[in-house]
């Protein structure tokens, strides 16, 4: 909890206009050939204006849209029921630190 009030006490304005203009740094790795890890809150506001699955998995969707020449024989998403953005801060974290090492160890990383 300390670490969520910490986080809470030095948040700052941030506009539906910056949300919606995250394209501009956001740009496709044509050129990444490894295996890609997608793991989002399902309620991710930011990147699925609150829930990842409409209109279809979004988070399985990064994949070919921003790495389109990534192993997908590796490749895989996931997401966490009931979390938005800040998926670091929600106790269902070590559920994606879980997922994100057994991708690690599965790719041979």
């Amino acid at each position: 909890m300390a670490v969520f009030n910490s986080d809470e006490s030095k948040k700052q304005t941030f506009t539906f206009g910056e949300i919606f203009t995250l394209t501009g740094p956001v740009k496709p790795a044509t050129q990444f050939t490894g295996p890609v890890d997608v793991v989002n809150g399902m309620n991710d506001f930011i990147f699925c204006q609150s829930d990842c699955n409409v209109p279809s998995d979004q988070s399985a969707a990064v994949q070919p849209a921003l790495y389109p020449a990534a192993n997908t024989t590796g490749s895989q998403s996931f997401q966490i029921p009931g979390v938005g953005h800040a998926i670091n801060l929600h106790n269902a974290a070590p559920s994606a630190f879980a997922h994100t090492l057994k991708f690690v160890a599965s790719n041979g990383f």
